[in-house]
């Protein structure tokens, strides 16, 4: 399970808690300041969970690209293992340049939507690997079908959900990363940062690690009551 370093102030404090609480992976939140701050960030939260865990940035799209080449270069020496979606994610041609100036893989994520898209990373040797997310891909046999293709490729993979999902998205993405081919980089659920959740046994995080539902369907149980409060229209 992967907890986002998000460049609150209290974010190096927080990452230490998360890694005592047994998780494995961190991904530091940049393309926030400018490229040799989010280093210094990177460097610092690395210092603080240690050797022992994979820590890695996510800009989401947010650097230009001679901010992002920056950042690329500085990356290994800050002790990343990888780094997401550096520019746009149309932006190849940049996503290949950071790929070349990095001394650790490169990961492309809002650039994948498609078979198609993963296929044209690793042409032109602009990704090492990436996101894989249902919302993106269109469900989970896409994913099984992207994750697939990656693997045959030697890309690596990281499985996410979008931001807020509810138990119901994050069960989904729990039961695909235990039939994933492979999962390099770890996954995310989102449901644990949510005020409230509309199931009745929500998705958990113990000691750092998904706990898959079990039971029919999905494992979930909604909370009817909750979901005629919340709806909206």
């Amino acid at each position: 399970m992967i907890w986002r370093v998000s460049g609150a102030p209290d974010e190096i404090e927080t990452a230490r808690k998360r890694r005592d609480a047994g998780f494995v992976a961190f991904k530091v939140k940049v393309a926030t300041q400018d490229p040799k701050t989010d280093l210094g960030r990177a460097a610092a939260a690395r210092k603080a969970v240690g050797d022992g865990v994979r820590v890695s940035a996510d800009a989401n799209e947010g650097y230009n690209p001679a901010d992002a080449l920056v950042f690329a270069k500085g990356a290994g020496d800050a002790g990343l293992d990888f780094f997401e979606q550096p520019v746009r994610g149309h932006d190849i041609e940049s996503m290949r340049a950071c790929a070349e100036a990095a001394s650790i893989p490169i990961a492309a994520d809002e650039g994948l939507h498609e078979l198609e898209d993963i296929e044209r990373h690793h042409e032109l040797g602009a990704a090492a690997g990436g996101s894989l997310k249902l919302i993106k891909l269109g469900g989970a046999f896409q994913v099984m079908a992207a994750a697939s293709l990656m693997q045959r490729l030697g890309m690596r993979v990281n499985l996410a959900g979008k931001a807020a999902d509810t138990s119901i998205g994050s069960a989904a993405i729990a039961h695909v990363a235990l039939a994933l081919p492979a999962l390099d980089w770890d996954c995310n659920i989102t449901n644990q940062y949510l005020v409230d959740d509309v199931a009745k046994n929500p998705v958990a995080v113990v000691d750092g690690h998904i706990v898959t539902p079990e039971g029919p369907g999905l494992g979930i149980a909604v909370d009817e009551e909750k979901l005629a409060r919340y709806r909206r229209g």
